[in-house]
C-alpha cells in the first residue's frame, strides 16, 4: 500500500527541559530541515525559517499563491544561512492577526506549526528570568540577561542567528548584528518583533516599523500537535471542528498517523447523540498512511442547530484521544421568487420575492442563467431591509428569455440553496394574415408553467399608451387580433398574466406594493423582435453501449439558430424519463437482463422542442466470469494529485475496461469507455478538489479512491 507521507516527522520525541535539542524536523513543502529545542513549555524552531521563491529587495511581496522571501543583499546563500527576511503580510499568509488567539495562524509556517504571538514571546521571555512588568515594557529594551541567553550560543538554545532586515525600499543592513523577528500581533497599522543585539544582552520589544519591513521568521509549534495520529479534512488542512448544512450534510475526516514505526490501533470512534453517523471500514493505521472516516449529519428536522463531539481513542502514546467538535444546521426555508415581469418604465426585468420574517436573514443573491446552460451567475445582492425586488439592467426582454434564482444567506453567512427558476413570459409576432397573429413562450418555474387565472393582451398605436382588448384563457399560448384597424397600422402589444396568488415584495403587506400581474415585454406587429419558433433538428445518431446493469446513451447534437438548450429522454410509450444538458446520458442501477427502449428529442432556448429520434434498444445483462473486487493490485500515483495521476492495473491480454469515477454520494463525473492498456493517465479536467472513488470494471472490476488537492500554496 503506497503511503501518504503529509506531515511533518520527527525522528525523536518531544521531551520537556530547557534548552533541550530535540534532533531535527522536515519541511515535506521543500524537504528543508530545520533544527528544534525545547524551552520551558514551548517548542521552537532553532533556525530562522527559508521557504519561498527568492524576489529583489524593493518589491513588495504579493499576494499571489506564491510565498516570497528576501534574502540578505539579494544573495541565495545568505538565505541558506540566515533564512529569509519576509514583509508582515506574507508572514501572515495574507490571514487576520493572532491577537488574543495564540496558535491559530498558521502563517507560511509548516504544518503542525505557527507564527507566535507577541504573547507567546513574552512566556519565552519570562522562562528565561524577565519579569512580567518588563515583558509589558514597550518600544525599549528590557530583560537584562534574556538577550544572552536567546542569542547565539546562549544557554537557552534559542540560537540567534543576527539575520539583518531589508527596509520597505530595499536596503538591507545589520546583518551579523542585530535580529529583528515579526510577532503575528497587530498593534494599530504596526505589529510587535522582537529585536536582539549581538552585543547587548537585553531584548527589544518594538511596534515602531512598516510592515513593510522584511524581517526573519521563527515558528513555534502547535500546542494540540504532540501526537502521531492528526485529524485533517479531505484537502490535507488541520481540522478543529466540523460543520454541516444543507449543501453539505456528509463529510471526510482523515486521520494521518506521522510515526515512521508504529501501528496506531483505532479502538473507538463515538459521538454523544445520534445526530451524526460515522462510518468507517478499518481501525488499523499502518505508518504515515491514513483513515478516512465518512461522517453525516442524521438530522431530522430544519432549522434546529445539531452539536455533538466526536471522540477517537487509540493506542496513540502520546495523545490518546482526539476530540472534534461536530455542528449541523438545516434551512428551515429556500429564498423563492415570486414573480419576474418587465417594468413598464424602464423595460427591463423586475426579480420580485417576499421575505420570511422568521428566517434571519441578513440579504439575498440573484443569479441568472449565462452563457453556459444550467450554470448561473450572481447578478446582483439586496440586504434584507431593502425593498425585495431586483432590476436586471442588462436584460432585454424584447429580444429573448431568461432564467433566475435567488438564494437568502443567514447573519453567520450560511447560503440556502438556489430556489426553482423562473423564466418570464415572451411575447411574439408571427405576422399578418386575415388577422395580427400573436404567439407566446410561457412563464415557466423549473420546467412546470405558471398557474395563471387568465391572460390578459394590451394594445395601442403608442407603446405608452396600451388598452386591454382582450381577456385569454390561460391554457392558450396565441391569438390573433382581427380589428381592421391593426392590420393596417403599426401596433404595439403587452401580455399580461394574472397571477392567482398576489406578491408583496416586503413584510408588511397591508401597506406595500402588491404585484398581482407578470407583464410581458412590448412588441409591434412590423417587425418580430428575437422571439423564436422553430424547433431544433430532430437528434440524430442515437447509439447504446452495455456494461453490465449500466446503459451509457449518445448522440449528435441538434441544431438551432438560438441555441440547444437541453434534451428529453423518453422510454417506448413516450414517457420522459429523463433531461439532460449534454449529449450522453449514463443510466445505473437497472435490471438485469432486461431490454430497455429509448429516443430523444431537443429544446431550445425559446422551448420550442423537436420532433422525437428513432428509437433503439438495449438489453443489460449479467457480468460473468469476474473475479473478487480487487483493490489492492490498483496502484494509483501521486495521490493525493493536482493537475494528473497515473492508475495502473493487471491487464496482459488487453481486454477493454470503462472507468467510472463518482463522488461519495455516487454521482458520476466521468466515464471513459474502451480503455485497451493497462494504465491510464487521469487529469484534473474540470474536476472540483475533493475526495472521489473510481472503479475500472472489465475482465476484472478494479476500486479505489482518489484525493485531487486545490490549488494553494
Amino acid at each position: 500500500m503506497r503511503k501518504l507521507i503529509i506531515l511533518l516527522l520527527f525522528s525523536q520525541m518531544f521531551k520537556y527541559s530547557a534548552a533541550q535539542d530535540i534532533d531535527s524536523i522536515i519541511d515535506v513543502r521543500d524537504s528543508q530541515i530545520y533544527k528544534i529545542v525545547t524551552i520551558g513549555q514551548q517548542f521552537w524552531m532553532q533556525e530562522n525559517l527559508n521557504f519561498g521563491v527568492r524576489i529583489a529587495g524593493g518589491i513588495n511581496q504579493a499576494n499571489n499563491s506564491v510565498i516570497e522571501k528576501y534574502c540578505y543583499n539579494n544573495n541565495e546563500s545568505n538565505c541558506n544561512v540566515y533564512g529569509g527576511l519576509y514583509q508582515w503580510d506574507e508572514v501572515m499568509d495574507y490571514s487576520p492577526s493572532d491577537t488574543g488567539n495564540p496558535g491559530v495562524i498558521r502563517g507560511i509556517c509548516p504544518f503542525g506549526w505557527h507564527i507566535p504571538t507577541d504573547d507567546e514571546w513574552k512566556e519565552l521571555e519570562k522562562y528565561l528570568g524577565m519579569t512580567q512588568a518588563e515583558a509589558d515594557l514597550e518600544n525599549t529594551w528590557r530583560g537584562t540577561g534574556v538577550g544572552t541567553k536567546l542569542g547565539s550560543g546562549g544557554t537557552s538554545g534559542y540560537n540567534a542567528l543576527y539575520s539583518g532586515r531589508v527596509s520597505s525600499s530595499g536596503s538591507f543592513s545589520l546583518l551579523n548584528e542585530y535580529e529583528y523577528v515579526w510577532t503575528s500581533t497587530e498593534y494599530d497599522d504596526y505589529a510587535w518583533r522582537r529585536c536582539l543585539n549581538k552585543y547587548a544582552n537585553d531584548v527589544g520589544r518594538w511596534n515602531t516599523f512598516l510592515k513593510s519591513y522584511g524581517f526573519s521568521v521563527r515558528c513555534i509549534i502547535d500546542t494540540s500537535q504532540f501526537s502521531y495520529l492528526s485529524a485533517l479534512d479531505r484537502n490535507f488542512r488541520t481540522i478543529s471542528k466540523m460543520e454541516f448544512t444543507d449543501e453539505k450534510i456528509a463529510d471526510t475526516l482523515v486521520l494521518v498517523n506521522s510515526s515512521a514505526g508504529k501501528i496506531i490501533n483505532i479502538t473507538s470512534i463515538n459521538t454523544t447523540t445520534s445526530s451524526f453517523k460515522v462510518n468507517t471500514s478499518s481501525s488499523v493505521i499502518p505508518p504515515g498512511d491514513s483513515l478516512f472516516l465518512y461522517i453525516t449529519l442524521n438530522a431530522v428536522e430544519t432549522g434546529i442547530h445539531y452539536t455533538d463531539t466526536l471522540f477517537i481513542e487509540s493506542d496513540d502514546p502520546y495523545k490518546s484521544t482526539l476530540i472534534i467538535p461536530l455542528k449541523g444546521y438545516l434551512e428551515p426555508v429556500i429564498a423563492d421568487i415570486c414573480i419576474i415581469t418587465v417594468d413598464t418604465v424602464s423595460g427591463k426585468n423586475l426579480i420580485v420575492w417576499e421575505k420570511d420574517p422568521y428566517a434571519g436573514t441578513a440579504f439575498y443573491n440573484i443569479y441568472r442563467e449565462g452563457s453556459i446552460i444550467g450554470q448561473y451567475d450572481l447578478i446582483g445582492t439586496r440586504t434584507y431591509n431593502e425593498l425585495s425586488i431586483f432590476t436586471d439592467s442588462t436584460s432585454m426582454p424584447a429580444a429573448r428569455t431568461y432564467r433566475y434564482k435567488i438564494t437568502a444567506v443567514d447573519t453567520v453567512d450560511h447560503e440556502s440553496p438556489k430556489s426553482p427558476y423562473h423564466r418570464p413570459l415572451l411575447l411574439c409576432y408571427n405576422g399578418t394574415y386575415e388577422g395580427v397573429h400573436l404567439h407566446w413562450v410561457e412563464y415557466e418555474v423549473e420546467g412546470k408553467l405558471m398557474d395563471f387565472e387568465a391572460y390578459e393582451l394590451y394594445r395601442g398605436f403608442d407603446p405608452n399608451s396600451l388598452t386591454k382588448i382582450s381577456e385569454i384563457p390561460a391554457d392558450v399560448e396565441s391569438y390573433t387580433d382581427t380589428d381592421s384597424i391593426a392590420q393596417k397600422k403599426t401596433c404595439y402589444y403587452r401580455l399580461a398574466g394574472k397571477i392567482t396568488t398576489p406578491c408583496c415584495p416586503t413584510i408588511n403587506k397591508k401597506f406595500d406594493i402588491v404585484f398581482t400581474h407578470t407583464f410581458s415585454n412590448i412588441e409591434d406587429n412590423k417587425l418580430c423582435a428575437g422571439c423564436d419558433v422553430t424547433p431544433p433538428t430532430v437528434p440524430d445518431g442515437l447509439q447504446a453501449t452495455v456494461n453490465g446493469n449500466i446503459i451509457t446513451l449518445f448522440w449528435n447534437s441538434s441544431v438551432d439558430d438560438s441555441g440547444v438548450e437541453k434534451y428529453n429522454i423518453y422510454n417506448e410509450n413516450h414517457n420522459k424519463i429523463a433531461t439532460v444538458y449534454d449529449t450522453t446520458h449514463v443510466f445505473t442501477g437497472l435490471e438485469y437482463d432486461s431490454t430497455y427502449y429509448f429516443l430523444i428529442t431537443a429544446v431550445d432556448l425559446s422551448g420550442n422542442e423537436s420532433g422525437e429520434s428513432s428509437m433503439i434498444s438495449a438489453t443489460t445483462h449479467e457480468i460473468t466470469g469476474i473475479n473478487d473486487f480487487i483493490q489492492s493490485q490498483i496502484i494509483i500515483y501521486p495521490n493525493p494529485f493536482n493537475r494528473s495521476t497515473t492508475l495502473r492495473w493487471n491487464n496482459p491480454e488487453g481486454n477493454a475496461y470503462t472507468l467510472y469515477i463518482t463522488d461519495l454520494s455516487g454521482k458520476v463525473y466521468r466515464v471513459v469507455e474502451d480503455i485497451n492498456t493497462s494504465e491510464y493517465v487521469l487529469k484534473k479536467g474540470e474536476l472540483p478538489s475533493g475526495l472521489y472513488l473510481i472503479e475500472l470494471r472489465g475482465s476484472e472490476i478494479y476500486r479505489g479512491k482518489i484525493i485531487l488537492n486545490s490549488n494553494s500554496h
